[in-house]
Formats: C-alpha cells, sequence, structure tokens
C-alpha cells in the first residue's frame, strides 16, 4: 500500500492569483519509518529542544515571519528546503513525487 500526501497552493477560482500548484508525494507504507527519522533528523538541526514541533511547510520556511523560521536567514531555509528534499531524493524508487501548476 502506498500513502499519499498532496498539497496546494493558491486557488483556483482566484483571479488575483496568477498560479495554482497541487503538488504530492507517494510513499509505500514501508518507507514511512525511515522517512520520519529522516526528517526528525534535520528537524533536530532546527529545534534541538523539541525537534516534534518542527513542521516543514515551504511557505512558512520561506516567509521566516514565525518560530522556528523567524531567526534563519534566507540561505538557511533554502537549505533546509533542499534538506527536505534531499531525503526525498536518497528514498527507495517507489517514492514519488508530483505537481501540477496552472496558470
Amino acid at each position: 500500500m502506498h500513502l499519499l500526501y498532496l498539497d496546494d497552493a493558491g486557488s483556483a477560482n482566484n483571479q488575483n492569483e496568477e498560479y495554482f500548484v497541487l503538488g504530492g508525494v507517494s510513499v509505500y507504507e514501508a518507507q514511512t519509518d525511515w522517512f520520519t527519522q529522516e526528517l526528525n533528523r534535520l528537524a533536530s538541526t532546527v529545534d534541538s529542544s523539541d525537534p516534534t514541533s518542527v513542521e516543514f511547510h515551504a511557505s512558512e520556511i520561506f516567509g521566516r515571519r514565525r518560530p522556528p523560521w523567524k531567526n534563519h536567514s534566507k540561505e538557511d531555509a533554502i537549505g533546509i528546503i533542499k534538506g527536505v528534499l534531499r531525503v526525498l531524493q536518497r528514498s527507495y524508487d517507489t517514492a514519488r513525487i508530483f505537481y501540477l501548476r496552472s496558470s
């Protein structure tokens, strides 16, 4: 069985937004423990006192308006996003990333 995570950015019906993006990750169920360990390891570099409280939402990371991202530089934010993508890159071939962008 595969687990599927979908997320969207923008609104297809909002004419004030230039883009609508739907993205997702499909992961074979046996990989979830490995993903959790890897993402927790990355989260501990962000908040070593409470790594389980860290959520990797790109808009929050890039915006850097609220903790734990508030005190990070733009370069740090980009590095964290790259770290999340490296976890996906190192996963088994059964993991899939996909997106749909509409303009």
